[in-house]
C-alpha cells in the first residue's frame, strides 16, 4: 500500500493485529511513533530511502514532519489486512472506562452522526 501525507498531516494511531509491517519512505521526512502493549515507546525520524519495522499489534502513528508531501510504501506479512484505529477503539470503549482513565466526566465523550468519536472539553 502507498500512503501519502500532506505537510504536517498524520496517519492516526493504529495497529495491525494479524501482521508485521514494514515502511519504506519513498519521499519526504516522517516521524514514526511506536507504542507497544508493554508500555514501551519508540520514536524515529526518517527520510527518503529509510525503512521501519513495526511488529504485529504494536500501535503506531506516522506524522509528516517535512515541508512537502511525503510518500511511504507499506508492506504487511499477511494476506489478511486488518487495521484497528485508536478512534474506533475509543468509540467502542465504555464511557466510564474513558472517564476514569482520562479524568473527564462521562458526558465529555460523544459520537457524532457520522460515527466520528470526539472528546468535548
Amino acid at each position: 500500500m502507498v500512503t501519502r501525507l500532506k505537510a504536517g498531516a498524520m496517519h492516526e494511531p493504529h495497529w495491525h493485529p494479524h501482521a508485521n509491517e514494514w515502511h519504506y519512505v519513498a519521499k519526504g521526512k516522517v516521524r514514526v511513533t511506536l507504542f507497544a502493549m508493554d508500555k514501551r515507546l519508540a520514536i524515529a525520524e526518517m527520510a527518503a530511502g529509510e525503512c521501519a519495522y513495526i511488529p504485529r499489534n504494536c500501535g503506531h502513528s506516522i506524522h509528516n514532519i517535512g515541508t512537502e508531501e511525503c510518500e511511504l510504501v507499506g508492506v504487511l506479512d499477511s494476506n489478511r489486512y486488518q487495521e484497528a484505529t485508536l478512534s474506533d477503539w475509543m468509540k467502542r470503549a465504555p464511557r466510564h472506562v474513558l472517564a476514569n482513565n482520562l479524568g473527564l466526566p462521562e458526558d465529555a465523550f460523544s459520537t457524532d452522526r457520522k460515527g466520528r468519536f470526539t472528546i468535548i472539553s
